[in-house]
């Protein structure tokens, strides 16, 4: 387990699932590479709510990716109403943008990376707390931002750790 996983997975004393997830499939729906922190955190935990407040856009196994359901959502509303791309500039959504959809939570808050290569563990996470304000880019991995969400009590203005001090996980019915 890499260790930021292993810190969340700690934090929420969880029990670790073995979840079989169709990574390539995915991903050839995605037509890019999913960072390796973010799958093992999907086969680890799978479709659930962190603290009540994070969801993360997880697989429930097999070729079943949220990721994916909401980047074909996305773009189902930019075919309905074209001038919501701009909510999404300067980056844009893959694949014409750079950006995917990773989590999102239950005040609105976007998680999103930046996907700048072919590397995706390089990726820079991309927030922001609402469509009208800016956003912030992170050089960190998905599981890091995760962990100081739920318990970095300083992770302005992402962190959650004052107001829900003990991390938890409460799996999403399929």
């Amino acid at each position: 387990m890499t260790p930021w996983v292993e810190r969340i997975f700690g934090a929420t004393g969880w029990q670790p699932r073995d979840i079989q997830i169709s990574w390539t499939v995915v991903e050839e729906a995605l037509g890019v590479e999913l960072p390796g922190d973010f799958k093992e955190l999907c086969a680890t935990f799978g479709r659930g709510e962190f603290s009540g407040y994070v969801t993360v856009l997880a697989s429930a196994g097999g070729e079943s990716s949220a990721v994916v359901d909401n980047l074909r959502r996305l773009h189902s509303i930019f075919d309905r109403r074209p001038t919501a791309r701009r909510l999404y500039e300067p980056y844009g959504v893959h694949p014409e943008g750079r950006l995917i959809q990773w989590a999102d939570t239950a005040d609105e808050t976007e998680f999103y990376w930046l996907v700048q290569s072919d590397r995706p563990e390089s990726w820079k996470v991309v927030a922001r707390r609402a469509t009208d304000e800016p956003w912030h880019e992170l050089e960190m991995s998905t599981s890091e931002f995760l962990y100081r969400v739920l318990k970095d009590e300083e992770f302005a203005p992402f962190g959650i750790a004052r107001q829900a001090p003990e991390a938890s996980f409460e799996p999403l019915e399929e």
